[in-house]
């Protein structure tokens, strides 16, 4: 015999609903918007790596799963910093930009 709910209780919950990304957002049926946040990227490459403390930029996603540029920062302080030097922060050119904290990438020799 099933026991009655109690407030708390975890119940799975079951429902359909329909998903609409918004318009700038990529699918897997959508290659091109790779191709279009990689040039954006690549236009704001040299003024982003110009910011002391960015370590890195790629491709990732929000978290609400649309295309974001990912900015890979030495530590948080440079996440404020991003804020002033960046016109539109935390957007560029209608993508969500995801700043994650890195610490120092360095290269590491070949072989």
């Amino acid at each position: 015999m099933d026991s009655p709910e109690r407030p708390g209780d975890l119940q799975p919950e079951i429902a359909e609903m329909s998903y609409t990304p918004h318009p700038g957002a990529s699918s897997a049926s959508d290659p091109g918007a790779s191709s279009e946040i990689a040039a954006v990227i690549k236009r704001h490459e040299a003024q982003l790596f110009a910011i002391d403390g960015v370590e890195g930029l790629n491709i990732g996603r929000d978290q609400i799963g649309r295309d974001a540029i990912l900015i890979f920062v030495r530590d948080r302080s440079v996440e404020s910093r991003l804020s002033r030097e960046i016109e539109g922060f935390p957007v560029i050119e209608g993508f969500p930009v995801v700043v994650e904290v890195s610490g120092i990438i360095d290269t590491q020799p070949a072989g």
